[in-house]
């Protein structure tokens, strides 16, 4: 399975949507797709990770990297539709400085636009 991904802008906040698997055969493809999405959105962009089935680690670090890059530049990088996809790495590390975590795209948006200050991460219960 390979990774897809969709841009567009919603209000002035740019949202990356990714669909299938994010493995380490498609690390490259996703960081271009944010590498892309940054240069194209003056704003916050939210990762939307509604449609993804799932990662591999590395997929996860490219996450956890992308992350960095963009709190160093425009603060923690805004995620949504973990669902279940909440592994340990995410929740370890810098993560919880680097994400700020809404359940789906419309809660993010509205906290975005709202400029409520970032969820942190927390274990699932």
């Amino acid at each position: 399975m390979t990774m897809q991904w969709h841009f567009e802008e919603c209000n002035g906040t740019g949202v990356l949507s990714l669909s299938g698997f994010l493995s380490e055969r498609v690390v490259d493809r996703f960081q271009g797709a944010f590498g892309w999405a940054y240069a194209h959105s003056s704003g916050a962009i939210i990762l939307d990770l509604s449609d993804l089935r799932g990662w591999s680690p590395d997929g996860e670090a490219a996450i956890i990297d992308i992350a960095g890059k963009a709190a160093a530049n425009r603060g923690p990088l805004v995620v949504c539709g973990l669902r279940q996809h909440l592994p340990l790495l995410i929740l370890t590390n810098n993560a919880p400085d680097l994400l700020s975590l809404y359940p789906d795209l419309e809660s993010a948006l509205a906290a975005v636009g709202a400029g409520q200050p970032p969820t942190a991460p927390r274990s699932p219960t």
